[in-house]
């Protein structure tokens, strides 16, 4: 675990902890969990000495932050507009949309999302989180591409084999824009978030 500062303000005081933790954004959302009252000015890797009396807080082995999910949803941007080419619909009545996830980073990531509108209701983030979530967990537990073919069904014919090695490709790439999107400590708070979705 590495020791970090964290500078904030408090009661109109500025002052300074520290935290043991795994990464600066853990050390950020324990802090905040323990002090919901600070402003958290910001969180560098400490460089000093322990110096007497400061305050030394340690993530215990773990934890993840309750809310986290919630924070990362909210602090997204999101944007979504018909495409033009409406193909390969999965029925006559979806719409195929392209949709874009903005991180507070300015990060970003575009991709299709299909659904229903007139069944459900038009693309929402937390519908596109999980499908997204869901394609690269489906890539990242598939030993190959082999065993994607087999887990999903894609065995019958050649032709339903390149559909198969095609998806698997897809997912592939979704799982890399989620990597670079989120942090693994953000990946495992979504992950969990969508569990029951």
């Amino acid at each position: 675990m590495t020791v970090f500062n964290i500078s904030f303000i408090k009661n109109g005081i500025g002052q300074a902890n520290l935290c043991k933790a795994e990464t600066a954004d853990q050390a950020r959302a324990y802090f905040e969990s323990i002090a919901p009252d600070a402003e958290i000015i910001g969180v560098s890797v400490n460089n000093e000495g322990y110096k007497p009396g400061k305050p030394c807080h340690e993530v215990p082995a773990g934890w993840i932050a309750t809310d986290t999910a919630e924070n990362i949803i909210n602090s997204l941007k999101f944007t979504f507009e018909v495409a033009n080419d409406q193909k390969n619909l999965l029925t006559p009545a979806h719409v195929l949309y392209k949709c874009r996830i903005t991180t507070p980073a300015r990060r970003r990531f575009t991709f299709d999302y299909q659904c229903n509108p007139s069944a459900t209701h038009e693309p929402t983030i937390e519908d596109c989180l999980y499908c997204l979530l869901s394609d690269a967990s489906s890539y990242e537990c598939a030993r190959d591409v082999d065993d994607f073919l087999t887990e999903f069904g894609y065995t019958d014919d050649l032709q339903s084999i390149r559909k198969g090695e095609k998806a698997f490709k897809a997912c592939g790439h979704t799982a890399a824009a989620l990597d670079r999107l989120f942090t693994g400590e953000e990946r495992e708070a979504l992950n969990k978030h969508f569990e029951n979705y």
